[in-house]
C-alpha cells in the first residue's frame, strides 16, 4: 500500500499543478495539498501533530468552500472532523473510545 499511496499522491500534485495551469487556484491547491499529505503518509509519517496540522488546513479549504457548491463544502467539512479523530486518537491514549472512533 505504500507504493499505492506514493503514486496516487503524486498524481494529485501533478493534478494540482494542472489545476493552477487552467486558473483554479482553490481545487489546484487542495489536490496539491492533499498529494503531499498521501506521499508524508507513505514515507511513514502518520503521527497525531501530522494529523492535526491536516485537520486544521482542511478547516481553512470548509471554510473557503462555502463558496462553491454544497457537495464540495460538505466534503471538507467531513474530511475536517476525520482529520481531528484520527489526530487526537493517535495522541497519547486518553479513553478507549477516542481510541476506538479513530482507529484505521
Amino acid at each position: 500500500t505504500q507504493l499505492m499511496c506514493w503514486l496516487g499522491g503524486y498524481l494529485q500534485v501533478i493534478a494540482g499543478v494542472l489545476q493552477i495551469y487552467r486558473e483554479d487556484c482553490f481545487s489546484g491547491t487542495a489536490f496539491a495539498a492533499y498529494g503531499c499529505f498521501w506521499v508524508a503518509n507513505a514515507n511513514g509519517a502518520g503521527s497525531a501533530t501530522f494529523l492535526v496540522v491536516f485537520g486544521v488546513l482542511t478547516l481553512g479549504f470548509a471554510v473557503l468552500s462555502l463558496r462553491h457548491t454544497p457537495a464540495i463544502a460538505v466534503l471538507f467539512w467531513v474530511l475536517t472532523v476525520a482529520f481531528f479523530i484520527l489526530g487526537f486518537s493517535h495522541g497519547p491514549p486518553v479513553n478507549e473510545r477516542g481510541s476506538r472512533a479513530g482507529h484505521w
